[in-house]
């Protein structure tokens, strides 16, 4: 499920994963099963989220695999 104002960029995949209301996720960004990214969450590009993860509100996760990097203010 995408919801409304959600910015996905080229190249990225996702597979069976839900993305609420004004995320990102970056070029080349990768979000494996039953992930979960909250509002205003962002997936760096090249990312790679393992499945069963959860990016909360304002968080920013980068890296292979994906790990919090900072938080950022909503």
């Amino acid at each position: 499920m995408i919801e409304d104002e959600v910015v996905i960029s080229s190249k990225a995949y996702l597979s069976d994963c839900t993305i609420k209301s004004r995320a990102f996720i970056g070029l080349g960004a990768t979000i494996n099963s039953n992930c979960f990214i909250e509002s205003y969450g962002v997936l760096a590009a090249g990312a790679v989220l393992e499945p069963n993860s959860r990016i909360k509100e304002g968080e920013v996760w980068a890296g292979n695999p994906a790990r919090k990097v900072r938080n950022i203010s909503v």
